[in-house]
């Protein structure tokens, strides 16, 4: 099975206004195959938006080694890492971060507006996204119109539209009621079904942790697999 992203023993450490370091991350090793879907769970303030930002080339690591489908993030330029994101991973947040002066449609297809996909053929991906995460009839809708449960679909949509390799999600059901949280699970799994795509999230959301494949729980800056019941 391809491994999509490579984790070796990465450290992470901040330094404050004071240049007193604090080690976030003592040595993680982790792979994410195609297809596969894993937990990262663990208290507020263990590292695991740290975490997901750099397997996802939005930070680089003090130390280690991460490969995003073969490449490594710290020996590339800013422009070849934006395209790498772009192209390979969809990121999703707590809270959705839509455009407000956009419609559902134009939030999910601005990947593909960015990327020089042409208008038209871009609006057409767009609609069948839109009925693919069950929002067909919100497609005028801007974010404001639309309830937390249908703006964190959009927010899902947009990041799935350029059909990437893995599915980085930071606490996708964190600011939802049980209600949408479960609609949002439901719609995670089915997509990793139908997109045939892999999924890696962080989450305190024992439902959505039992779902996926594997877990594991970051604690004093490692990781240790789990079993979530």
């Amino acid at each position: 099975m391809k491994t999509i992203i490579e984790c070796q023993q990465v450290k992470h450490c901040f330094k404050n206004a004071h240049h007193h370091t604090t080690d976030v991350l003592k040595g993680i090793t982790l792979d994410v195959k195609e297809n596969e879907m894993t937990a990262i769970i663990g208290a507020s303030g263990s590292g695991k938006t740290t975490l997901l930002q750099l397997l996802g080339g939005l930070n680089i690591a003090t130390e280690g080694k991460i490969l995003i489908d073969g490449l490594n993030p710290a020996e590339n330029n800013d422009n070849k890492l934006s395209k790498l994101r772009n192209q390979k991973l969809g990121f999703v947040y707590q809270f959705h971060h839509l455009i407000a002066e956009i419609s559902a449609l134009e939030n999910i297809c601005m990947p593909l507006f960015i990327a020089g996909v042409n208008r038209s053929e871009a609006l057409e991906r767009g609609k069948k996204m839109l009925t693919d995460i069950g929002l067909a009839n919100r497609e005028s809708h801007q974010p404001a119109k639309l309830s937390g449960g249908e703006r964190q679909r959009v927010a899902i949509g947009r990041a799935l539209i350029n059909q990437p390799m893995c599915l980085l999600a930071d606490e996708p059901t964190g600011n939802l009621d049980q209600y949408n949280a479960e609609k949002i699970i439901d719609l995670i799994v089915q997509l990793n079904d139908s997109h045939q795509m892999s999924v890696l999230l962080s989450t305190h959301d024992s439902n959505l942790a039992k779902k996926m494949h594997r877990a594991f729980l970051l604690n004093d800056g490692h990781l240790h697999p789990t079993t979530i019941t």
